[in-house]
């Protein structure tokens, strides 16, 4: 069953177990290994840690989940390579320290005016300067951002959307790793996009309980169909931003049900493609019009 919320004790768990400078030298010093095992006496002389007793509480806390213990030694688990390699990577940086914008995006799909993209407080914000309708509104990490230039910030927001709704529709979910449901649902108006369709996909994620929707035009792009068909009508994805492509932002949809199927249809100049998925997202129709 999916998680409403998380439970304030878990979150509390959590922080609790690197809310000591012992226990995030420890993290650090692991890191700083790159996989290597290090034994208990050579982890606590690198951390500077005297009483024996004293460290080996402070590994305790660490382990199972941070830590992975052997007879050889310590080493970082999977979530223990997450936690350092995010802050080492700056994902928790402070958001307002990046001044980025307002950068050139493309045309808008709406009146083809000029789109302005500037970051604000995490979030990526696309505005046409000449209707001024709000494109979208996409989150992405400060380090995202801060890695690349601010000319190079459309592409590289519009390839991480690319990356993060695929792992959505493969069923993986982009916080935790953790399973996703996906369901067909009815959209409402929502900051992240303006003129939402009929139908949108609400994925739920099983694990931390991470809510993400997306139009069913971003799922239908992840289709093996819908891409080879694009590469057929000419239209590169390598060119052009997502929300330069309307019928991402706003397909044409219908919806049948008993049982529900959901129709997609792409057009692109005199050349259409209709795909048909049913309540779980499995596509059961692909026709060319």
């Amino acid at each position: 069953m999916p998680i409403d919320r998380v439970p304030a004790a878990d979150l509390e768990d959590l922080f609790g177990q690197v809310s000591h400078e012992v226990r995030i030298q420890i993290l650090a010093e692991l890191w700083d290994a790159d996989g290597q095992t290090l034994p208990f006496s050579t982890l606590r002389e690198r951390v500077g840690v005297r009483d024996s007793g004293n460290f080996n509480y402070h590994l305790g806390s660490l382990t199972p989940e941070l830590l992975h213990r052997t007879q050889d030694g310590y080493t970082l688990t999977y979530a223990g390579r997450q936690v350092v390699g995010a802050a080492v990577a700056g994902s928790y940086t402070d958001a307002t320290d990046l001044d980025v914008g307002p950068v050139d995006a493309g045309a808008c799909p709406a009146c083809g005016g000029s789109i302005e993209t500037a970051y604000e407080d995490g979030e990526v914000v696309m505005d046409c300067a000449n209707c001024e309708d709000l494109i979208a509104r996409l989150p992405a990490p400060p380090v995202v951002v801060a890695a690349h230039d601010a000319d190079a910030l459309p592409r590289v927001v519009s390839d991480h959307f690319q990356t993060q709704s695929a792992r959505l529709t493969r069923g993986f979910c982009k916080l935790c790793d953790g399973p996703v449901e996906a369901t067909p649902t009815v959209a409402t108006d929502r900051e992240a996009a303006t003129n939402p369709p009929e139908r949108d996909v609400t994925f739920v994620c099983r694990a931390c309980g991470d809510v993400t929707h997306l139009t069913v035009g971003v799922v239908a792009l992840h289709f093996p169909e819908l891409r080879a068909f694009l590469h057929e009508t000419d239209v590169d994805l390598r060119e052009r931003y997502l929300w330069e492509l309307d019928f991402l932002l706003a397909p044409t949809v219908s919806v049948s049900d008993d049982p529900l199927r959901v129709e997609v249809v792409v057009s692109v100049g005199d050349d259409a493609l209709a795909l048909t998925v049913d309540e779980s997202l499995t596509l059961v129709g692909c026709e060319r019009r």
